[in-house]
């Protein structure tokens, strides 16, 4: 048993890449080069780990939603949907619903095989001050 399976358990893990650029290639120990979402989850399953393949709205490329698509089907968990709401806004005409809608049938999954992940990014504690500020004045 890996040592992660024993500091986890058997509770899948959500796999996110926040600062690493998901277009980038690399070469397993054969030499072969491959997306690095594929990499990162091919050593999660060799480690046994259990994970939830996490994929940004509205900001995926195409190989990336293909790279998510494919570990969910694999691995059966589901996947995480992070919603930067306050930076992705639906184009005009769209609302959140379908936005998210048209990224779950993109990824082949349904709604209950999904987890939403409401990214609120980093408050600034002067603009959240001022936020409250202005609700108690009201």
């Amino acid at each position: 048993m890996s040592v992660s399976v024993g500091a986890l358990g058997r509770r899948p893990l959500y796999l996110d890449i926040l600062r690493l650029d998901p277009s980038t290639s690399v070469q397993n120990k054969k030499g072969v080069s491959m997306p690095v979402l594929d990499y990162i989850y091919g050593a999660a399953r060799k480690r046994r780990m259990g994970f939830v393949p996490v994929l940004r709205v509205s900001e995926a490329t195409e190989e990336q939603v293909k790279s998510v698509r494919s570990a969910a089907a694999t691995d059966g968990h589901g996947v995480g949907l992070r919603y930067r709401i306050l930076r992705v806004l639906p184009p005009p005409g769209l609302t959140q619903r379908a936005v998210l809608g048209a990224q779950l049938e993109s990824l082949k999954q349904n709604p209950q095989d999904c987890d939403l992940l409401i990214d609120l990014e980093y408050i600034d504690a002067d603009r959240a001050s001022g936020a409250a500020h202005e609700q108690s004045r009201r």
